[in-house]
């Protein structure tokens, strides 16, 4: 009984591969059962060839399967590669035939020995084989010297997988030509000679690509047996036009002992050779100013002759020469204009040097401004830095001797002004008017070209935009005092900067009326006049003169030469009573403004005589008649708008209308309508006084 279900899961399997194989060959895919889900199948693994492929459930079957078949194919042609049931079909090790191509899996689930559900994975990694890493390159050691072995190495220690040959290739540097193709090393011949060799390595293993290194650094040169321990060779000797020069070179040390010692003599500024052997050479005036050196090539039996580097410079050839000379010195101011003066002292100079020659450089580039004289006179173009001079010394029989540099000169620098008198402020601080800065130069050294100007607040705020030699007298600067920095230039000299003194304090012209209360605001009725006295304004300049609110021009007038006016201005008959102001302009712009009242003109009520009592005007008998001079009445406009008639205590309006100083209220003048009764009864009062008024002219001319 206990082998029933083995004998039927065998049973079902053998069903299953059959069936599946039947369907495979087929191409179908059979139906899935109803409700039966499939599981969600993935391949895990590196697809290396030797590295497991395992098939791996995402998702499981639903209901569980008794069994699941698997079935792996390529990509690239759909060949079966393997197939088998439950865990074994599952897994699949990859081989070297499957390289280059993806696999994938069918998954048959089978229950009760009937299909139940099919899934399939998406494709696996790429089949490939296995690759080296940390593969070094290779090394190649020994001598050169032919006749001894290079080798070739290479560490497999930090390899994976462990190679299991290493394969070398021998190339020489100079053509990059195989010498040798396999072994470890490599004997160097004499065909080799003067050039280098390298080697690259192959590894192999199982199942693993085979890697072809990089190629190794160079082995050294291969060469003859070579001289070791070789110093340069020495020269001595003083140089001076007939001695001599000795070479030398310490052996002692060299390996292997040189048999011979050939010295090749050379001029040091060409490279020439002046003599070709010998140990001494004596210096000819041909090398005059310039140094030599030798060169020494040792032999000996079995070795490869050996040439040294050259020896280090001699004394350079020369003449009897100058000796301690001190330095130039350079004095001088360095301002424009002025001299530097070169000296050099000649004291105790052997032999004494019958000319002394100088080259004056610029200190921040070297470059030669002038190349003789010991006076030099500094231009503009060398503001800013200093100078040098470099002195050459000559005598009969010796070799010129050219010096140092001297110390530097003080800097080159602008020449100063000598200054004269300072800016002097012309004009009227007076709003509307100018300042002018003007300048005396007849005392300045050398005169100025030129000026520019700014102009300041007494603070030290500079006045924005003003950089001219006149200063309007602007609103804004009314109550300030100012005052004007002037720069002075010339070609060559360092500006200089002069200050005026102060301007007085800018003010606003004294605008005032004539009969204003002290503190109060001055009155005038509607059609007479007011006099206006003015101080503080320009001299002898016209003005305007405006009644405001709403601007009326009442005339223009000219101030005095000593800045005052005085004018009577007429106020129009049709102007509104209440605050004004009287504006004074100067070409339209506001200069000052005094506020006034203007009340309504009074008119007389009529009286009637008393029985007996003359009419007023009307002569009494036995009296002469005077002259009353005709006085012109002003016309008193009756008001178009109702204005309202005051209530019986209050006693303001009528002072307001008789030109009183009781008005209590300075708005400006405005009409307007408090209620159509009151004015309808304002309108028959003033008709009623008109008439009165014109009555009582008509009685005083028919009385003359």
């Amino acid at each position: 009984m206990t082998r029933a279900p083995s004998i039927r899961r065998a049973t079902a399997a053998v069903l299953a591969l059959a069936i599946g194989g039947v369907l495979s060959l087929l191409g179908a895919v059979p139906a899935q059962a109803v409700g039966a889900t499939a599981a969600t199948l993935t391949i895990d693994g590196s697809g290396r060839v030797g590295d497991a492929l395992a098939v791996r459930t995402v998702t499981p079957w639903d209901p569980a399967p008794d069994l699941v078949v698997y079935s792996w194919y390529r990509f690239d042609d759909g060949a079966v590669v393997h197939s088998g049931a439950d865990a074994g079909g599952a897994v699949l090790t990859p081989t070297a035939a499957e390289v280059g191509t993806m696999l994938y899996v069918e998954a048959r689930a089978f229950r009760d020995g009937s299909l139940m559900a099919v899934a399939s994975t998406t494709g696996s990694p790429t089949i490939h084989l296995g690759s080296f890493s940390g593969v070094p390159d290779p090394t190649v050691s020994g001598s050169g010297v032919v006749g001894t072995d290079f080798t070739a190495s290479l560490s497999t220690s930090d390899t994976t997988p462990t190679p299991t040959s290493v394969d070398y290739v021998w190339y020489r540097v100079d053509t990059g030509a195989v010498v040798q193709t396999g072994g470890s090393t490599l004997r160097a011949t004499s065909s080799l000679v003067g050039t280098a060799v390298y080697a690259i390595a192959t590894v192999r293993a199982p199942d693993t690509s085979p890697y072809t290194t990089s190629n190794s650094p160079f082995s050294s040169a291969v060469r003859l047996a070579e001289f070791a321990h070789v110093p340069a060779p020495s020269v001595t000797g003083t140089g001076i036009v007939g001695s001599t020069y000795t070479a030398s070179l310490d052996v002692a040390g060299i390996t292997p002992v040189p048999q011979t010692v050939a010295y090749t003599w050379h001029r040091a500024d060409t490279g020439e050779v002046v003599q070709s052997g010998g140990s001494t050479f004596v210096a000819p005036s041909a090398l005059l100013g310039t140094p030599v050196y030798v060169v020494a090539t040792l032999s000996a039996d079995g070795a490869s002759p050996y040439t040294t580097t050259n020896s280090a410079f001699s004394s350079t050839v020369r003449l009897a020469e100058f000796d301690q000379v001190p330095v130039p010195a350079v004095s001088g101011s360095g301002m424009l204009g002025t001299a530097f003066t070169a000296t050099l002292d000649v004291t105790g100079l052997t032999p004494v040097p019958v000319s002394v020659e100088y080259v004056w450089h610029r200190a921040d580039t070297g470059a030669v401004v002038q190349a003789s004289g010991s006076t030099f006179v500094p231009t503009a173009a060398l503001v800013g830095t200093p100078v040098y001079v470099v002195a050459t010394l000559r005598a009969p029989g010796t070799s010129p001797y050219t010096t140092p540099n001297s110390s530097f000169s003080s800097t080159v620098r602008l020449a100063e002004f000598s200054p004269g008198a300072p800016p002097v402020l012309v004009g009227q601080h007076t709003l509307g008017g100018t300042l002018v800065a003007t300048l005396d130069t007849s005392a300045w050294t050398p005169r100025p070209e030129s000026f520019d100007y700014q102009w300041y607040l007494e603070d030290g705020t500079p006045v924005e935009g003003e950089t001219g030699a006149v200063l309007p007298m602007t609103e804004g600067l009314v109550g300030e005092v100012v005052y004007v920095l002037a720069t002075a230039h010339a070609v060559d000299h360092q500006p200089y900067v002069v200050a005026s003194a102060p301007s007085g304090r800018i003010a606003r012209p004294d605008l005032a009326l004539v009969g204003a209360p002290a503190g109060g605001v001055a009155a005038a009725v509607v059609g007479g006049t007011v006099d206006l006295s003015v101080a503080g304004l320009l001299f002898s300049t016209d003005y305007q003169v405006e009644l405001h609110s709403t601007p009326v021009p009442l005339g223009t007038v000219t101030s005095t030469s000593e800045g005052t006016l005085s004018a009577r201005f007429a106020i129009p008959s049709d102007t509104p009573t209440g605050r004004h102001h009287l504006v004074l302009l100067l070409d339209g712009v506001e200069a000052g403004r005094v506020p006034l009242d203007v009340t309504a003109a009074e008119v007389p009520s009529p009286e009637e005589p008393t029985p007996g009592t003359p009419t007023p005007g009307t002569p009494t008998p036995g009296t002469p008649t005077p002259e009353v001079p005709q006085v012109p009445v002003p016309q008193v406009p009756v008001p178009v708008a109702p204005v309202a008639l005051p209530a019986a205590p209050a006693a303001a309006p009528a002072a307001h209308l008789s030109g009183g100083s009781a008005t209590s209220s300075p708005t400006l003048a405005s009409t307007g309508a408090d209620s159509s009764v009151l004015g309808l009864l304002a309108t028959l009062v003033a008709l009623t006084t008109g008439v009165a008024a014109v009555l009582a002219s008509r009685a005083r001319r028919a009385h003359r």
